[in-house]
């Protein structure tokens, strides 16, 4: 999490420059909006875990730690206003 917190402006930044060098058509609203939505489909991966067996430890702190991450990022972004209600 501090990781992303400190390198994903930056990160995030050199990638819209080099969408928009290779004629990528999004305005920084649009980008920015697709990118928070992104952040809540990552929530899917630890909610499905189906492909991984939960039978010991180190699979449910993989599990734990990769819905900690996408919880964090998706509260980082506000992105909970994509959620139907």
């Amino acid at each position: 999490v501090d990781d992303r917190r400190a390198h994903e402006p930056a990160i995030i930044d050199a990638y819209f420059d080099e969408l928009a060098a290779a004629g990528g058509h999004h305005d920084r609203d649009d980008f920015m909006r697709d990118y928070r939505v992104t952040a809540m489909f990552c929530l899917c991966y630890p909610l499905q875990s189906g492909g991984i067996e939960l039978a010991n430890d180190r699979a449910r702190d993989l599990v734990r730690g990769m819905f900690e991450r996408a919880m964090t990022a998706i509260a980082d972004h506000d992105a909970t206003e994509f959620l139907v209600p």
